[in-house]
């Protein structure tokens, strides 16, 4: 395993906006069966982190779902690895899951191209109580979007007894210590798990799921991908929306990361579940 980080692949991301070898589906190694975060890096591969059920490791993945390099992040944790974003010379990842809304010590860890490593402490400013009451906990986080110089994320509301609405928090990363409560969205009975923004920061995606026992038994799972537009100053969910169906099956499907392959498509990714493998899907965004 390397453990020497390189993040040339980074700089040449934006270089390839447009170019779309991913296929449709495409099933994923049981390395990355709890993929929670992933972001492209270039005309077809993407770095991907699981969450808190791995060691804190970077993955490199081709369009052919297979893992080509591992970086080993020895000097940091994986508390709780949610989500992951670059700004093409630095790699953030989110250790800031929070399913319990208890803990204080939530972290974005900064990645630099020299291979230093820093990180940014998370405080929610309108979280008052530590491990609130269940209809209050909504202060877990999942999504992590990073667009002209501030780091954006969105909180995941609880599946059960929750009121589905998504906080949107914006931190400038010139401003580190400051972090703002920008605008509220409420997701029909679903929580959001995964957010990107485009190149031009203009348009921004969010995935989001929830699934239900029928009868108490058969287990039925609901995915949206929901597509911001015509926002004003950052302030997603200002704007438009489009939501897209990924289909309604009868097996618990958590799909957590999302990023963008080009103006007209998405790729999402889900964790393994069950029989299911991890797998990567590519959205057709309809303009």
């Amino acid at each position: 395993m390397k453990t020497r980080i390189t993040l040339l692949l980074l700089l040449i991301a934006c270089s390839v906006w447009g170019q779309n070898p991913f296929k449709k589906r495409q099933f994923l190694p049981n390395t990355v069966k709890e993929i929670s975060g992933l972001c492209l890096i270039n005309k077809d591969s993407i770095l991907a982190i699981n969450d808190s059920g791995d060691q804190p490791i970077l993955y490199y993945i081709n369009a052919a779902g297979q893992v080509y390099n591992q970086v080993l992040l020895s000097q940091i944790q994986n508390k709780d690895w949610e989500a992951l974003a670059t700004d093409g010379s630095r790699i953030f990842i989110a250790d800031f899951g929070n399913n319990c809304n208890c803990r204080t010590d939530l972290k974005i860890y900064q990645i630099h191209a020299s291979g230093q490593i820093d990180s940014l402490s998370i405080v929610l400013p309108d979280q008052k109580v530590i491990k609130p009451s269940r209809p209050w906990m909504n202060y877990d986080l999942e999504s992590l979007a990073y667009s002209h110089g501030s780091l954006h994320f969105f909180s995941k509301n609880k599946m059960r007894a929750g009121n589905y609405y998504s906080k949107h928090y914006q931190l400038e990363l010139e401003k580190p210590q400051t972090i703002e409560l920008r605008d509220s969205f409420q997701f029909p009975e679903l929580v959001v798990t995964g957010a990107a923004f485009n190149p031009t920061g203009d348009e921004c995606l969010i995935i989001s799921y929830n699934f239900k026992l029928l009868l108490g038994f058969f287990p039925r799972s609901k995915t949206r991908l929901y597509h911001f537009y015509d926002f004003d100053d950052g302030a997603v969910f200002s704007g438009k929306s489009k939501a897209y169906r990924i289909g309604f099956l009868p097996i618990i499907t958590q799909f957590e990361s999302v990023d963008w392959i080009d103006d007209q498509h998405a790729l999402i990714a889900s964790e393994r579940t069950g029989f299911i493998p991890a797998r990567m899907k590519k959205i057709k965004l309809k303009r």
